[in-house]
């Protein structure tokens, strides 16, 4: 990771890439969740909230995410979430990518399910 993230933000960041997050999906998955379901509650579409559901697919995270892309320029936008966590070049246009992920996940909540 490039330098200059908060503990939180690297360590959201880190489970994400290495594959250890434990959204409502996963944590389903183990018995883990007591109270609540694994199901997306953003738009009750009835689909399991993974992480690639969380960061990438869910409708109602949307606007969330497109407001964290917008600030990016145009060649720079992720259409791939493999591209959004795993950014490549120089330091400054993966931090500036990776910003846009650490942003999404603050403003739209996802930070706490990760």
């Amino acid at each position: 990771l490039p330098y200059g993230y908060q503990i939180w933000e690297a360590t959201r960041l880190r489970r994400i890439r290495t594959g250890t997050a434990l959204p409502p999906g996963e944590l389903a998955a183990f018995g883990l969740l007591k109270e609540e379901d694994p199901i997306c509650k953003a738009r009750r579409e009835y689909k399991v909230a993974g992480i690639t559901h969380l960061l990438f697919v869910c409708k109602g995270l949307e606007d969330h995410k497109e407001t964290s892309w917008g600030k990016l320029p145009a060649q720079d936008k992720r259409r791939k979430l493999s591209n959004w966590i795993h950014p490549t070049g120089q330091e400054q246009h993966r931090k500036a990518i990776l910003d846009s992920l650490v942003e999404f996940m603050r403003e739209s909540g996802a930070h706490k399910l990760i």
